[in-house]
């Protein structure tokens, strides 16, 4: 029993209210998908992959296709917080992340996002360990491009507006 498999039975042990569907993959290393849909249209949507972990997306207003909100490692971890979420009925967190987060929530293994930025495994994996006060834009900007994103820094003022800062960085010197 996968650790996806171990979820979906403690989560039909518990009496939380909702009705679960299920999700198998058409190949052993695909995701897994589960969907718990409460009568009052709250709903929760959860993700497996054996090399990513878990994703997890609660809300009454879900959009599709968008991606896991949050990320967990392990089984106790995940179903304490689905229950938590049911309980509540409240929404994922959509704010920060820290980078390796930010690398599974985007349903990337760190092979190859390290491939795709061009660096080992291993140096990848002492960036998302580098405390981000001392890792370069450039070295951040080009890891959120090799997820297939693009890194915006924005200015927050006191006074409420923010500003986009400009990260061409081939024209800009070290300081």
């Amino acid at each position: 029993m996968n650790a996806f498999q171990q979820l979906v039975q403690r989560l039909n042990d518990n009496d939380n209210e909702c009705m679960l569907h299920v999700n198998r993959p058409a190949h052993a290393d695909g995701q897994w998908f589960a969907t718990l849909v409460a009568d009052d249209g709250y709903i929760v949507e959860i993700q497996w992959n054996r090399h990513l972990g878990f994703g997890i997306s609660a809300g009454r207003n879900l959009e599709f296709g968008t991606g896991a909100d949050e990320a967990y490692g392990s089984v106790d971890n995940t179903f304490f917080r689905i229950t938590n979420l049911i309980e509540d009925r409240a929404e994922t967190e959509t704010g920060a992340v820290s980078i390796s987060d930010l690398r599974r929530l985007s349903g990337v293994l760190q092979k190859d996002a390290a491939h795709q930025i061009g660096m080992t495994k291993s140096g990848l994996n002492q960036i998302e360990r580098e405390d981000l006060a001392t890792l370069r834009i450039s070295t951040l900007k080009k890891f959120v491009e090799g997820l297939g994103a693009e890194l915006v820094v924005l200015a927050r003022f006191k006074k409420g507006h923010e500003r986009e800062i400009e990260l061409d960085l081939e024209h800009q010197e070290a300081i």
